[in-house]
């Protein structure tokens, strides 16, 4: 019977042997490079139209300091994937604004279809009211639709159903569901759209996704290069 050798395994490193591995990776300090910060070589970016105001500072703080680079090239690459991070954002922002844009214009459709409705059906019944007292089509004065009327009372629907606040969505897509419309199925006929509006950034997602990790990987590859921090030694190694 042949046997084959167990080799032990190495077992994983408890918490303080972790801190100190991760410790023993040399971070240099800006001052090293004659620098007060390693951003200090990155040129200021204006804000963008659209953007939160302010939020692009807040958000490149916060991943700065998350990043920790210890040097002006991890920097670089640092805004690199700060940058790719902040425009997927942008980009999901931008296809949710093109996704409320086609089921606004739905729900207002059907607003102003309902209401046309109605008021046909309003204009059918006056008529014959107006005959049965004795009036004739010419005397008869038919008030006009209202189109601009049902659009703004279509658009504060659409605004209520995309509302922050609980309660006011759920009474707008009561109201939706009266003109016979499912919210969910408007969320994913928007979702399925070909316009432009959808599918472009749908597409940007994608390839920012695959940018992403691979910044992140040479990013992380820059890490696990830094020089090893040369360690103190409590005692002389020559003495046995």
């Amino acid at each position: 019977m042949q046997f084959r050798a167990i080799r032990a395994m190495k077992p994983a490193p408890n918490h303080d042997e972790a801190s100190l591995m991760a410790s023993s990776l040399h971070t240099l300090s800006p001052a090293s490079f004659a620098l007060d910060s390693f951003l200090a070589i990155l040129p200021e970016r204006a804000p963008m139209t659209g953007e939160d105001p302010g939020s692009y500072s807040a958000f490149h703080a916060a991943m700065a300091a998350a990043l920790a680079p210890a040097s002006p090239y991890e920097q670089v690459i640092a805004e690199n994937l700060i940058g790719v991070e902040w425009e997927l954002l942008q980009q999901r922002r931008m296809r949710e604004a093109g996704l409320r844009r086609i089921t606004r214009q739905a729900i207002c459709k059907a607003v102003v279809t309902s209401r046309r409705a109605a008021h046909i059906a309003k204009l059918a019944k006056d008529v014959k009211a107006h005959k049965e007292a004795g009036g004739d089509s010419e005397t008869f004065e038919a008030e006009l639709f209202d189109e601009e009327a049902a659009k703004a009372a279509g658009e504060h629907l659409a605004a209520r159903a995309a509302s922050a606040n609980p309660d006011k969505q759920a009474g707008a897509h009561e109201e939706i569901a009266a003109l016979g419309m499912d919210p969910v199925d408007l969320m994913g006929e928007a979702y399925r759209s070909w316009e432009r509006a959808v599918t472009v950034h749908n597409e940007a997602i994608v390839a920012l996704e695959r940018r992403r990790r691979e910044v992140r990987r040479y990013f992380n590859a820059l890490q696990r290069k830094r020089p090893a921090a040369p360690r103190e030694i409590d005692h002389d190694p020559t003495e046995q």
